[in-house]
């Protein structure tokens, strides 16, 4: 009996977000976290791309106040992802 651990969720979360399929990337980021699964950085980060892809910023912002609550630092990776939503959906101010 495999248990999923970070890495085989984040991989999932990935492959889900690389089809623009970003409402089931979060889906298998909860059920990470109720399993006790502690997501990464990176998790977060495959989730905030799947939004910023489909130009949702409210989601992508949600996602990353979350990451920020978990007591995880963004990294360049997150910041570039945070400045393309902005940009996909005309903010680029906030995208400054």
């Amino acid at each position: 009996h495999l248990v999923p651990n970070a890495v085989t969720y984040t991989a999932l979360i990935d492959a889900y977000a690389r089809t623009g399929n970003a409402r089931r990337s979060e889906e298998i980021l909860r059920q990470m976290i109720r399993e006790d699964v502690s997501p990464t950085e990176v998790s977060y980060s495959c989730v905030m791309n799947a939004y910023a892809g489909n130009g949702d910023e409210i989601c992508c912002m949600r996602i990353f106040q979350e990451m920020c609550q978990q007591q995880l630092d963004p990294t360049m990776t997150t910041y570039s992802i945070m400045m393309k939503c902005a940009a996909m959906s005309g903010d680029f101010a906030a995208a400054k």
